[in-house]
């Protein structure tokens, strides 16, 4: 791979890093530097929280994008 792309690339992942860590990585950093910011970006949950209202035998629920919606109960 040409240096001017491996910089790129380079360059692209510092960017990425940057957005989601808060580091200050560039082209010029180490690869062990951007590894390592990369261990340290916290993921926290995959899901959404919330409570249910539940009536007979469905139960009404707002999802994450705040709509509320009405599903049947199976068991």
């Amino acid at each position: 791979m040409s240096n001017s792309i491996c910089m790129k690339v380079k360059t692209n992942i510092a960017n990425a890093v940057n957005s989601k860590a808060g580091t200050s990585l560039n082209n010029s950093s180490a690869w062990n530097d951007i590894k390592n910011a990369i261990d340290n970006i916290y993921l926290g949950k995959k899901y959404a929280s919330g409570s249910t209202i539940s009536g007979s035998n469905t139960v009404m629920y707002i999802d994450i994008n705040g709509s509320q919606a009405e599903r049947y109960l199976y068991w």
